[in-house]
């Protein structure tokens, strides 16, 4: 553990001029305002304007020095990245001299004459070399320790980005799957029922035969509309179908519970998945809004640029509640637009709901 903090201590970190020269300078502020205070203090003085100038006067010039002195080892550790070790102790050892060399011209008769003594030179160059390491060691671990969190955060997010992927890969299959059994296997099997019936429709007494037939018809109607449609609802056709034409067949499922009305501006070409991702959004919001708003009139408002895709529906039912639950619809709705890194939102604008979405392409 004392190795590490060595190790800490003394690897080359990246230089910081203003905030090592500032904290720096005040601190030797502190020191010489302790020093002429307890001086004046034994002396049965008060301390004068003079020192105070004094004061004020080395601790423009430390900071000047110190500054310039850091700002330049700065630059010259990215110039010549190789040499970096060499010229971040350098650096140090010239920062600290500075501070020397300062306090020696500025000295005068108000000053401490033990300031003039080697030894005293040496123990404020080896304080100066003490703090100019420890900032930088403090700095430079926060701020490795906070990229290091970032680091991690990114990450996750990023792991999350693909599990929300997968799930949408996974939601889209199972819904082709089964649009795929209806379509195929039962639309097939209620093909042979149709035929089994109309056969045994005809060995039946005469006046049966109307009610049976009406059996049959009714088989056949479930079939061409109510099978096709709910395989279209689960696994809509967008590669060959505009984004118009699909949004058209999903609000005819809701033509008898609301007014409808869509505004589509396609200005964009839109990628198939891009197709998908706003169906499912509108496919969401109007069942939400049907279900727990029971509105007389929903409007749509999709419109595509070279950069987003804009998406509005707003509708004249219930208010929201106070307090927001979030359901399966909410987490699809999110789950989409997380995929092309967009935002949306739902809020209460006068008598009507609004939500809101915004799809980067």
């Amino acid at each position: 553990m004392r190795a590490k903090r060595i190790s800490l201590l003394w690897r080359p970190w990246t230089i910081r001029p203003l905030l090592v020269a500032s904290l720096v300078s005040g601190f030797q502020l502190l020191v010489i305002s302790a020093v002429l205070t307890s001086l004046s203090m034994a002396s049965g003085q008060s301390s004068s304007d003079a020192s105070a100038l004094w004061m004020l006067l080395m601790t423009a010039v430390s900071f000047s020095v110190g500054y310039s002195t850091l700002l330049l080892g700065s630059g010259a550790m990215q110039r010549w990245p190789k040499l970096a070790a060499l010229i971040y102790h350098l650096v140090g050892a010239i920062f600290a001299i500075g501070a020397v060399v300062t306090r020696s011209a500025l000295a005068n008769d108000l000053t401490p004459t033990y300031w003039q003594e080697p030894i005293s030179n040496i123990r404020l160059f080896l304080v100066t070399l003490l703090l100019f390491y420890t900032l930088h060691a403090a700095i430079g671990a926060a701020n490795s320790r906070i990229s290091e969190e970032a680091r991690q955060a990114q990450a996750a997010q990023a792991a999350l980005e693909v599990q929300r992927g997968r799930l949408i890969d996974s939601q889209e299959k199972t819904r082709k799957q089964i649009s795929e059994f209806l379509h195929d296997r039962l639309q097939s099997d209620l093909v042979v029922l149709g035929i089994q019936m109309n056969r045994a429709t005809a060995k039946l007494p005469a006046e049966s035969r109307g009610v049976f037939k009406a059996f049959v018809d009714e088989v056949e109607r479930i079939r061409e509309v109510g099978v096709r449609e709910v395989s279209k609802a689960l696994a809509p056709e967008l590669q060959n179908q505009s984004l118009t034409s699909a949004i058209d067949y999903l609000i005819r499922q809701y033509a008898q519970v609301a007014q409808v009305e869509v505004e589509v501006q396609d200005n964009a070409k839109l990628t198939e998945e891009q197709r998908l991702a706003v169906y499912r959004i509108v496919e969401q919001a109007l069942l939400n809004a049907a279900k727990h708003a029971e509105p007389t009139c929903v409007r749509i408002a999709i419109i595509g640029s070279s950069h987003a895709i804009d998406i509005t529906v707003e509708n004249d039912g219930h208010p929201l509640p106070e307090t927001i639950t979030a359901g399966s619809g909410f987490a699809i709705i999110e789950t989409w637009v997380s995929q092309f890194e967009g935002n949306w939102n739902i809020r209460r604008a006068g008598d009507k709901t609004i939500l809101v979405a915004r799809l980067e392409i």
